[in-house]
């Protein structure tokens, strides 16, 4: 009598654990999708690689040159009474070392951004 009761509850048993197993990869699968989602639409952070690149290809002195001229130093460095901007352009053929000039020199502890 509650021989078949008791094979019914298991039987259900069964198919509730089966069905919350599945729900749980559904979950899974949805959260992955998510995450794989976010890093393809999130943007690439190039400049560390950039940087470190950068810093293996060229050497240290790379640039130097330029930041050690006292006209450009005074002009990296100006009077912040001053209240104008700066802007240094830097122009030259592909490969001329321009990107490896502003990475070598950025954190010089001046205003060359």
């Amino acid at each position: 009598m509650f021989g078949s009761t008791l094979q019914g509850l298991s039987r259900h048993q069964e198919r509730i654990d089966k069905e919350a197993a599945a729900a749980q990869m559904v979950q899974q699968h949805k959260q992955q999708l998510t995450e794989d989602l976010e890093r393809w639409l999130n943007p690439v952070n190039y400049d560390h690689d950039l940087h470190r690149y950068v810093e293996m290809r060229t050497p240290k002195t790379t640039g130097l040159w330029l930041i050690q001229n006292d006209r450009v130093k005074t002009w990296l460095n100006p009077d912040p009474l001053d209240g104008r901007s700066r802007l240094l352009w830097l122009t030259g053929i592909p490969g001329s070392g321009k990107t490896s000039v502003w990475i070598r020199n950025r954190n010089k502890g001046n205003n060359f951004v």
